[in-house]
């Protein structure tokens, strides 16, 4: 990985600032902050060794014992899999169980497999998927749905701490001449970009989210607020009463007058709708107050997960209620309703609750294309260009591969600024060495 940044903008210092070896060899290992790691690592000689000794005890570094013979609690991944298993309503394994697997949106992939005789099967060989969705329906031996089960061997992310740097003062504000120098630079680049030509005014597009085979009465999207299936997706396990206080502003528990308790949207009352479907005409009270309406409601919220839902709408004030309030309200009830539409992906309301034997899955692969760093190059074509070039970051390639050799070229333009040049070089092997090495350019 190389950079190349102006010195008068972005001062780069081997000493203070983090680098590859410091991180992977220090700061990594240590709570505290270290305040030059760099030092550590320049001209190594017994008294830095002194030094970094008294370093880590004060930080209270500890070692590890790796114990070779010990199975590791996660497994290696080779590739990219999909794996579960099929039960009956029974719980007892399905063998020769049809698995269908289907991509979402982009990723148009169908790939089909047959269970074991333990229920287990396995989708491998994946190419690698930036944010892909897939459903899994299975069926068995004679090509029934039946009342199979699908349970998924989902990753789970080991658990991790993160480490807290020194936290400025928000009250103050602190500019060092660096930086007073960045912003006078950035001042000069407008004056000469904009000297000529008009400023246009900004213009905002606003799109409206429509939930598909939406009941909404005043027809899909038109709420106060919409989450539809890609603001669901991204919360795919959390219940439809996590969602409901993640992302409904003024979502809460209360007791009404009377002590009966119940949901609330700022001070108008939660009143849910599934596909078109009251559920509050299915409630029977005992004519006991407390948390029974409240416990009613739970079976529903806390029953459904994300990836049960469409989308939902939340229809809060009277432009979108209005139509809902002469729907499902009673003309002599005076009270304020606050309505939630939900379209679940059966469509056949508070009935049906889940979808059976599909399982929708959104694999954690933490795999993106590479970004490429803008670099312009200048040619003779360009050159009459009179936009100055006052970039802060020169140069920016983080994959740059070396030969068999050990050698690799690179080139950039400098900016219009006469100055110098940090150039920081950080990289790695396939052994696990690390090399870091900061070069200085003089730009006249």
């Amino acid at each position: 990985s190389i950079s190349v940044t102006d010195d008068n903008q972005i001062k780069k210092d081997s000493l203070n600032d983090e680098n590859i070896l410091s991180y992977f060899l220090l700061s990594s290992d240590l709570k505290g902050e270290v305040e030059k790691p760099g030092y550590y690592f320049q001209n190594y000689n017994e008294e830095k060794h002194n030094q970094l000794e008294a370093l880590m005890l004060t930080q209270a570094w500890v070692s590890y014992n790796w114990d070779e013979n010990k199975k590791p609690m996660f497994k290696a991944e080779k590739d990219f899999n999909i794996s579960g298993k099929v039960t009956n309503i029974a719980n007892k394994p399905i063998n020769n169980a049809k698995i269908i697997l289907m991509g979402l949106k982009k990723h148009t992939t169908v790939i089909d497999t047959i269970t074991n005789e333990k229920g287990e099967f396995v989708f491998d060989n994946f190419p690698a998927l930036d944010s892909a969705s897939y459903v899994i329906q299975a069926k068995n031996s004679k090509g029934k749905s039946g009342t199979l089960g699908i349970e998924l061997n989902e990753f789970k992310n080991a658990p991790f701490s993160v480490i807290t740097k020194k936290q400025v003062d928000e009250n103050f504000e602190v500019i060092d001449s660096l930086s007073q120098q960045f912003i006078d630079i950035k001042n000069e680049e407008y004056k000469v970009a904009f000297k000529s030509g008009i400023n246009l005014r900004e213009v905002k597009i606003v799109g409206k989210k429509i939930i598909k085979n939406s009941k909404n009465l005043n027809g899909a999207g038109n709420a106060d607020q919409v989450l539809n299936e890609e603001d669901l997706d991204k919360v795919a396990k959390r219940t439809l009463l996590n969602v409901l206080q993640d992302n409904v502003k003024g979502f809460r528990q209360g007791f009404n007058k009377a002590g009966r308790g119940g949901y609330y949207i700022n001070f108008s009352i939660f009143r849910l709708i599934i596909d078109g479907i009251d559920v509050d005409f299915f409630y029977q009270p005992s004519g006991v107050l407390g948390n029974e309406y409240i416990d009613y409601i739970n079976t529903y919220l806390q029953y459904y997960a994300a990836e049960d839902i469409k989308g939902l709408e939340v229809m809060r004030y009277p432009k979108y209620s209005n139509s809902y309030r002469s729907r499902f309200q009673h003309p002599l009830d005076e009270r304020d309703f606050a309505y939630v539409e939900v379209t679940t992906r059966t469509g056949e309301g508070p009935f049906v609750r889940k979808s059976a034997n599909m399982y929708k899955f959104k694999p954690q692969f933490s795999y993106g294309d590479n970004k490429t760093f803008y670099s312009p190059k200048y040619t003779s074509t360009n050159k009459s260009d009179k936009k100055p070039d006052f970039r802060s970051t020169i140069f920016w390639v983080p994959n740059l591969v070396t030969n068999d050799n050990g050698t690799a070229n690179f080139s950039f333009f400098s900016a219009d600024k006469k100055g110098s040049y940090t150039v920081w070089i950080e990289g790695a092997d396939m052994t696990g060495n690390f090399g870091f090495k900061a070069i200085t350019l003089k730009i006249n």
